[in-house]
């Protein structure tokens, strides 16, 4: 249970990373016409096999017409509700 465990936190983190790659690019690249950056992690969690496993979630915020950041972007894994896993 172990490896499947670690394998679906795996999974997470590619799916989450997959994501804002989709919105900014990848890391490093150079995109003067972006609308989002990358804005660190943040701690979650996720429930695997009835056990409650820390996350670190990754933020992605949206730019407003000046270049500034203004605010959050929720991820499509993020922003659905959390559901039990096994």
């Amino acid at each position: 249970m172990a490896m499947a465990v670690e394998a679906g936190l795996a999974t997470a983190a590619a799916i989450m990373e997959e994501e804002v790659a989709r919105l900014r690019g990848r890391w490093y690249a150079r995109d003067p016409q972006r609308s989002h950056v990358r804005g660190g992690t943040t701690a979650s969690s996720v429930v695997m096999c009835g056990q409650r496993l820390p996350l670190r979630r990754p933020r992605v915020q949206a730019l407003d017409e000046s270049g500034e950041p203004a605010g959050e972007v929720p991820l499509g894994s993020s922003a659905s509700s959390p559901g039990a896993i096994c």
